[in-house]
């Protein structure tokens, strides 16, 4: 009867083990401070989920360009998106929290600091303990202050990686506060702007209120607090919804919910064999692949456009968070494989990006950080050829032939070699057009009579012919004057 039993249990164990899929288990892998030390790939630990426009995470004083630096202690705060593994300034830096006076120094205590996919957590060296996490679009993130410490929260409504162009905050109840942030793009090109519902678990008093900042305290007795920030593109409304859709889950419910996303998702790919180190190198870099773009789409599809209107989409989810450098050649080839689905909508937001409005950079009206988008022709021509065929390339046809038409033109402007001119694009030059031959005669005379003057001035000067200082002053003011004609002119043409 015993082994009876023993073979019944075995057999169960086996059909149980048909039925339920499998998960890897590959997180395990997944070193987040990997290349987050010096400006060597500009990448942060903070919790997001995948293809999410949150990414909250501590800000280092002084800070990277995704704000956080493993090697630096002292932080800023705790801010609820970033755009890692870009140039300039980075982009994202925005709502950001202190759990202590801007006059106070904050500083992570380092052997405390952890981070998973989905996760992190760290406690400050004056005792206050913080963990965070994130659903797609909202940022959660747990304050536990010391006895020692009163609890509040200092917030900043303007901070930002580049510059703020507007921000508007106001208090809804005794434990919310919505507004917006707008705030300039990669590099200062272009502009992207987002709303917010910040909630708080304990009601607040609204203290040293400014116009971009404000004080939230919660009385002595209050030892922690959770702040929920929604996000959207489109609306506080949609931004506080946010919020309310997930009120039912406590924090450790939303941790183990993105955590659970995260081995779904890196599961696409399992490694067999090789080190240890092997493994956590690729599956590190798998997860970095998963952070962007970011669906940005409400829940009902609406999103918006890069010419500042509403569209509402029926049959895909609208991709934001672009930054095509190199990536076209590498990361996406690779989510064509893994990820076909999310890959036709991704593609067909590049060709509404094409309907609306695109631009070599950002435009005016983006909903998340973004860097340029000139590669998205061979993005889309790789996912066709590779099966992703239910595309329709004829509402975005006009604005690719007029991408393509545009770079003729101003290649034959410049003056330079096709291969010349994208190459000073990549370096970030200034490129502007060729001057006529006219002009270039002209600034030639200008810069033979600066020689010229120059000769006289020193035959002059040997033979005591005249007033040395008054001379030399006058030519250095005429040496100056056709200098700035030239880079004017010239910029970088010359």
């Amino acid at each position: 009867m015993k082994n009876n039993r023993s073979r019944w249990y075995a057999l169960l164990l086996v059909v149980l083990s048909i039925m339920t899929p499998s998960v890897a288990q590959n997180t395990k892998y997944v070193n987040l401070f990997i290349g987050t030390s010096g400006d060597n790939g500009q990448v942060a630990p903070g919790a997001a989920a995948p293809f999410g426009m949150v990414c909250v995470c501590p800000d280092n004083d002084p800070r990277s360009h995704a704000g956080y630096d493993y090697a630096v202690t002292k932080v800023s705060g705790i801010s609820v998106n970033r755009l890692s593994g870009v140039g300039c300034s980075g982009g994202g830096g925005n709502l950001r929290i202190r759990p202590v006076a801007p006059s106070q120094e904050l500083h992570i205590k380092k052997s405390r600091e952890k981070a998973t996919p989905g996760y992190y957590s760290t406690a400050f060296t004056n005792g206050i303990k913080t963990e965070l996490t994130a659903t797609n679009a909202m940022a959660v993130e747990r304050y536990k202050f010391p006895r020692s410490l009163s609890a509040a929260l200092w917030i900043d409504f303007a901070s930002t990686f580049e510059d703020v162009a507007t921000c508007h905050s106001k208090r809804i109840s005794e434990t919310c506060i919505e507004g917006y942030v707008q705030a300039k793009n990669v590099c200062g090109h272009g502009c992207y702007k987002l709303y917010f519902s910040l909630n708080t678990s304990q009601p607040f008093q609204l203290e040293e209120q400014k116009e971009t900042t404000a004080c939230l305290t919660f009385g002595k007795k209050v030892r922690s607090v959770e702040v929920r920030i929604g996000l959207s593109a489109l609306s506080s409304e949609l931004a506080s919804w946010e919020c309310a859709r997930w009120e039912k889950m406590d924090f450790e419910d939303v941790k183990s919910r993105t955590a659970d996303q995260w081995e779904k998702q890196l599961s696409a790919i399992d490694v067999k064999g090789g080190k240890k180190d092997d493994r956590v190198i690729f599956y590190t870099s798998l997860y970095r692949t998963y952070l962007s773009p970011a669906d940005v789409s409400s829940p009902d599809g609406a999103y918006l456009g890069t010419d500042g209107k509403v569209y509402i989409s029926e049959d895909f989810r609208y991709y934001s968070n672009w930054s095509l450098w190199d990536t076209f050649r590498t990361k996406f080839p690779l989510l064509v494989l893994t990820e076909p689905a999310k890959m036709r909508d991704m593609a067909t937001s590049l060709i509404h990006l094409y309907a609306t409005g695109k631009k070599d950079w950002s435009t005016g009206f983006e909903s998340t950080p973004t860097v340029r988008t000139e590669h998205a022709v061979i993005l889309l021509l790789d996912a066709y050829r590779k099966g992703i065929t239910n595309l329709d390339f004829r509402k975005g046809y006009a604005g690719m032939k007029q991408e393509m038409e545009r770079l003729r033109r101003d290649v034959a402007r410049s003056g330079w070699s096709r291969e010349k001119y994208l190459r000073a694009l990549i370096e970030h030059s200034v490129i502007k057009e060729m001057p006529s031959m006219d002009l270039v005669a002209v600034l030639r005379n200008l810069q033979q009579i600066n020689n010229n003057i120059n000769q006289i001035g020193l035959v002059a000067n040997a033979k005591g012919f005249i007033d040395t200082a008054a001379y030399w002053e006058n030519v250095d003011w005429l040496k100056k004057t056709i200098h700035e004609l030239l880079e004017v002119m010239y910029g970088s043409w010359q």
